[in-house]
């Protein structure tokens, strides 16, 4: 019975504490107070959309300026290659080279070492001189005619200044037996 006792005396020890740190029965808000607070959350949910609308506005705009961006270093960096890769082959032509040979080392070099100055020109030279140094070009060396090449397609008969209708109007009456 003891332990009861002492249950029994932790229970009466809820019961006695004071008022204030009871809960407190719920009191409804007046009309007056009801209607103050859904005004001040009707204020405050319009100016939430609000917000969300001008956030939503700044990301399009901020997106599609990001956008444009893009397409304008894209473009930029397509002419800046066409620029440098033209001016390379004009650079490489003036060292020696020959066009094929200059428009070959021009795919070489490094377009990202490649500076263009605010005036448009382009700053080749250290470029130009380690492919020189790589690359040394064919100084002296000529070509010789190549071998002459011949078709089998025409006959003896068939002179330089025979065009095409000639040849072909001859074959027909070769064919037709009338020589």
């Amino acid at each position: 019975m003891a332990e009861d006792e002492a249950t029994d005396s932790s229970d009466d020890t809820t019961d006695d504490q004071p008022d204030d740190q009871q809960e407190e029965e719920f009191k409804p808000p007046s009309k007056e107070e009801w209607e103050k607070v859904r005004q001040r959350l009707k204020r405050a949910n319009e100016e939430a959309a609000k917000n969300r609308k001008e956030l939503a506005a700044q990301l399009r705009k901020e997106q599609s300026d990001d956008d444009a961006v893009k397409e304008r270093e894209a473009a930029t960096s397509k002419w800046q290659r066409t620029a440098v890769t033209n001016a390379a082959v004009a650079e490489l032509q003036g060292a020696g080279y020959t066009k094929a040979q200059a428009k070959r080392l021009a795919r070489v070099i490094d377009l990202s070492n490649v500076d263009i100055d605010d005036d448009g020109e382009i700053d080749l030279e250290d470029e130009i001189e380690q492919l020189a140094k790589d690359f040394p070009p064919d100084k002296g060396v000529t070509r010789g005619a190549g071998a002459r090449v011949t078709t089998g397609r025409g006959r003896s008969d068939d002179g330089p200044a025979d065009d095409v209708d000639s040849k072909f109007a001859k074959n027909l009456l070769r064919q037709g037996g009338f020589r």
